[in-house]
C-alpha cells in the first residue's frame, strides 16, 4: 500500500467515526427535549372553597376561602378533620402530577409535615381546643410553584365522649312561689346570698325548674340526670331526681337547696341555691 493510499483509508475512517458521533450526539439532543419538564401552571390559587367535615355526634360540614380563619364549636374526642383544599394543575407529560406539602401546627405548638398528590386531607386525633393553623404548598414535581394557602381552624371544645355534660348559658333554677298571687323568679346557681321571698302563703309550695346542664348529643339514652336535696339547718326535707322540684316550707327560715346534674353516670358539677323566707301570710 502506497501512502496516498494510506492516507485515503485513514482519512475516510476518520470521516465516518466523526459523523457517527455527530448524529448520536443529535440523537441524544433530541431524546432529551423531547421530555418535557414539569412546570407549575402560572395561574394563582383557584378561589375555590375549602370543604371541611368533623364530627360532634351528627356529623357537620363547613366552607372557607384560603387566608381565612373558621369556628368550630364543638368536635369529638379523638375523631378527625377532614380538609379539602383547592386542586392545582401542572404542565408536563404523563406523570407530571401536582404535589402537596402540608404544614400542620396544633394548639400545642407541635408541627406536623405531610407531603401528598391529593388536596385532601386528614387531621387525626383532635384531642385539643385551640387554633389548628395548616399551611400548604403546591408542587409540579420538585418545583416549587410558590403557592400558599393559610388557614386558621379554632376549636371551641372537644366532646370527650359521646354522652357529655354540656353547661347551660346562665346556669339557674328557676323558682316558683306564692305571695297572693303566683311570683316566679330565678336564680343563679352557686350565688352566695340569699334569694328573700317576704310573704309566702302558709302550707303553698315552693316549686320550680331546674335548668344547669344538658347532655350531648341528646337522645334517648343521653339525657341528663338530677339529684336533689333541700335542707332547712340539717334536715333534708325534700328531695327529687327530675328537674321539676316542689317542696313545702314549714317555717320561716334559710332554705338550700343543693343539685346534682349526671351526664351517662357522670356528675356534671353541682349548683346551690339559698331561698329565705322571712315571713308567712295566712291564707284568705
Amino acid at each position: 500500500m502506497n501512502f496516498k493510499t494510506c492516507f485515503k483509508t485513514v482519512f475516510t475512517a476518520i470521516l465516518l467515526i466523526c459523523l457517527f458521533s455527530t448524529l448520536h450526539s443529535q440523537d441524544s439532543k433530541v431524546s432529551t427535549q423531547s421530555v418535557p419538564n414539569c412546570e407549575c401552571n402560572p395561574l394563582p390559587v383557584p378561589n375555590a372553597s375549602i370543604t371541611l367535615t368533623w364530627n360532634d355526634g351528627t356529623g357537620h360540614t363547613g366552607t372557607m376561602q384560603c387566608n381565612s380563619s373558621f369556628g368550630i364549636s364543638q368536635i369529638l374526642y379523638g375523631s378527625p378533620l377532614n380538609i379539602v383544599f383547592p386542586g392545582h394543575g401542572c404542565m408536563g407529560a404523563t406523570g407530571c402530577n401536582p404535589k402537596f406539602k402540608f404544614t400542620i401546627t396544633k394548639p400545642n405548638g407541635s408541627t406536623t409535615n405531610v407531603n401528598q398528590t391529593s388536596p385532601n386531607l386528614a387531621i387525626l386525633n383532635i384531642t385539643d381546643v385551640g387554633s389548628y393553623t395548616i399551611d400548604a404548598k403546591y408542587f409540579c414535581g420538585n418545583n416549587d410553584c410558590k403557592k400558599v394557602c393559610n388557614i386558621t381552624i379554632d376549636v371551641k371544645q372537644v366532646v370527650k365522649k359521646q354522652c357529655d355534660c354540656r353547661a347551660l348559658p346562665g346556669q339557674k333554677v328557676t323558682v316558683n312561689w306564692n305571695n297572693g298571687t303566683q311570683q316566679s323568679s330565678t336564680i343563679p346557681c352557686n350565688n352566695p346570698n340569699d334569694f328573700a321571698m317576704s310573704d309566702v302563703i302558709i302550707g303553698t309550695p315552693i316549686s320550680g325548674v331546674i335548668s344547669t346542664f344538658t347532655c350531648f348529643p341528646a337522645s334517648p339514652s343521653c339525657q341528663p340526670t338530677y339529684v336533689w336535696n333541700v335542707t332547712i339547718g340539717v334536715t333534708i326535707i325534700q328531695s327529687g331526681t327530675t328537674a321539676n322540684f316542689s317542696f313545702l316550707p314549714s317555717a320561716v327560715g334559710e332554705y338550700v337547696m343543693d343539685i346534682t346534674t349526671k351526664c351517662n353516670g357522670v356528675s356534671c358539677g353541682v349548683c346551690n341555691i339559698k331561698m329565705l323566707v322571712k315571713r308567712f301570710k295566712p291564707k284568705k
